[in-house]
């Protein structure tokens, strides 16, 4: 606290009074300018274990009760357990668990508001119009948004619940915004005027890599002289993942912001393999996979508003020991189809920035429980 002195006339004497005024709070981008990856993500977790609080809160049709909450290494770690439209929400493979351990890694601080005075501004891939979006500082509000995305996600049918168990892990992963120091994201681009894509598809390199922009781009667009193809990798650092322990489910969720869908694409999950875990090139093009690894979303059917939710179905492709890999495609680019105009599938990358916004993987996973010992009966 500062002490000003403030003088004041009574009787043609000065009276001095000590008045305590409150240092000017910083705010977290403050705390954050200059500092390392770990330390960045070190101030976001003791940020939001600073402010938030045990207890119930509402989410829509969800109720979530935080029944502790602790400072991990990398991040922050909630027990909590939950009621959807008054009913009990089961968590684990088989939904016995009544509280869930969810550990989230790199946590997001900033929520959207349409008020906030922290922007960011995204170019529609199709119009080339700029959009402004506005955020603002609220670690509380932040994990509980985060919650009820990945318990929504996860969650289960709870009739099976066992009063009391507690859950060994539901794990969230955040790629690092640019400058990178363990996981990367963006979009290759193949962009030629004239161009035909049927052509460029199969090419090895793409023309521009982007990882330091606000986007994830799948796009397969071609206006009769042109050929724009984007594809979009996402990678994240799982490697906190117990080796031991077995992965009962992963979803892979990317924020929607603008389509394009003149062809009636599908956009899809497919492999990845960056020649750099930190940084993408134009070599990088042409190391995406082709077959699914998750549901496929209609770019029709892409939410503009919120997180689109893609399952896995394989889930060898969730690292234990380092980077899970992923790539994003529209499925008219896998098929070399021609497409006949707009098409594309454009979501937020991590360089919207430690936002609930962000692209990020969810994977539920436990010990290995081991074959019970057979018993040895000895008869008289």
């Amino acid at each position: 606290m500062n002490r000003t002195l403030i003088a004041s006339a009574i009787t043609g004497s000065v009276l001095l009074t000590a008045v305590l005024v409150p240092e000017p709070k910083l705010d977290i981008d403050t705390k954050l300018h200059g500092k390392t990856r770990d330390e960045v993500v070190s101030i976001k977790s003791k940020e939001i274990f600073d402010n938030a609080k045990k207890g119930k809160f509402k989410k829509k049709n969800m109720e979530i009760e935080i029944v502790n909450i602790e400072q991990i290494d990398g991040g922050v770690q909630v027990f909590a357990k939950a009621w959807k439209n008054g009913n009990p929400v089961g968590f684990g493979a088989d939904g016995t668990v009544e509280i869930e351990r969810f550990r989230i890694f790199n946590p997001p601080v900033l929520v959207d508001d349409p008020n906030g005075d922290i922007e960011r501004e995204v170019q529609d891939a199709g119009t080339g119009k700029i959009h402004v979006f506005h955020y603002r500082e609220d670690p509380k509000r932040a994990l509980e948004e985060t919650l009820a995305h990945i318990i929504s996600a996860t969650g289960k049918d709870g009739s099976s619940i066992v009063p009391g168990k507690v859950g060994n892990t539901t794990s969230t992963f955040y790629p690092d915004p640019n400058v990178e120091s363990t996981s990367v994201d963006g979009y290759i681009e193949n962009y030629a005027d004239p161009g035909t894509c049927t052509t460029m598809q199969a090419a090895a390199n793409g023309t521009t890599a982007n990882d330091a922009g606000t986007n994830v781009i799948a796009q397969y667009s071609d206006n009769g002289t042109d050929c724009n193809i984007q594809r979009g990798i996402t990678l994240f650092d799982s490697s906190s993942i117990p080796d031991t322990d077995t992965v009962s489910s992963a979803i892979l969720s990317l924020r929607g912001l603008f389509i394009g869908n003149t062809n009636s694409y599908n956009t899809r999950i497919v492999t990845s393999a960056p020649a750099s875990n930190t940084a993408l090139a134009i070599g990088d093009y042409s190391t995406l996979g082709t077959t699914s690894l998750a549901n496929e979303i209609a770019v029709g059917s892409f939410s503009t508003t919120g997180y689109n939710d893609y399952t896995l179905t394989d889930l060898t492709k969730v690292s234990k020991t380092g980077v899970s890999k992923f790539g994003f495609r529209l499925t008219g680019d896998i098929s070399a189809a021609s497409p006949t105009g707009a098409n594309y599938a454009q979501a937020a990358s991590a360089d919207t920035a430690g936002t609930t916004s962000d692209p990020k993987l969810v994977v539920v996973h436990a010990a290995s429980v081991a074959p019970a010992r057979p018993k040895m009966i000895i008869i008289d």
